[in-house]
């Protein structure tokens, strides 16, 4: 739906048989409106969500429980309102489709892992490589390479990170002490 509004042959287009039809809205500000309406759906559900968990007097995970199924309940009641006969729910599915489900569920138990168990440190590392491995991996498969806008963000993200997470008497020394700290390190060893 989100990237429906950013195809250019989209029912937004101005161009009908060389004449304008008047002011319409352009395939992308659809597509922007449409981003930014899942993404404040999406916020006020987990405010919901989050207020129904710390009001209710039952365990989390009853609460998380009864919620998921609440979810399950009204996407099934669409799907019900909105199919076409003839059609099953999984028309349409490839094998990659499924690999993509699959490695996202994994990579789900993998992520809950490393918050819960990892430190800082871990952390640090994991959200740093996950985006150039990302980008190593879209380019060979969907054709998709960054240019050097992207990257220049993502070494001030990096950045951002080690002096979020980094230690604060390394942040705070010059570099004159960084050196001659490393130093003795070497020599104690």
């Amino acid at each position: 739906l989100a990237c429906s509004g950013f195809d250019d042959s989209a029912a937004g287009s101005a161009w009908a048989g060389g004449r304008t039809r008047g002011p319409s809205v352009s395939s992308w500000h659809v597509g922007f409106l449409l981003v930014l309406l899942l993404a404040i759906c999406s916020a006020l559900a987990v405010v919901h969500s989050e207020l129904l968990m710390k009001t209710s007097d039952l365990p989390v995970q009853v609460v998380s429980t009864w919620l998921h199924l609440y979810g399950v309940v009204a996407s099934t009641m669409a799907y019900l309102a909105t199919r076409q006969p003839g059609r099953s729910l999984l028309d349409g599915f490839t094998w990659l489709v499924w690999t993509l489900v699959l490695a996202n569920g994994v990579l789900g138990f993998v992520v809950s892992f490393t918050f819960r168990h990892g430190g800082n440190s871990v952390k640090l590392y994991g959200a740093s490589l996950a985006v150039p491995l990302t980008c190593a991996v879209s380019g060979p498969l969907l054709g998709q390479y960054s240019g050097s806008g992207f990257w220049l963000g993502y070494v001030q993200a990096i950045c951002a990170l080690c002096l979020f997470y980094g230690d604060r008497r390394m942040l705070c020394s010059i570099d004159a002490d960084v050196v001659v700290g490393s130093a003795r390190g070497r020599r104690e060893q």
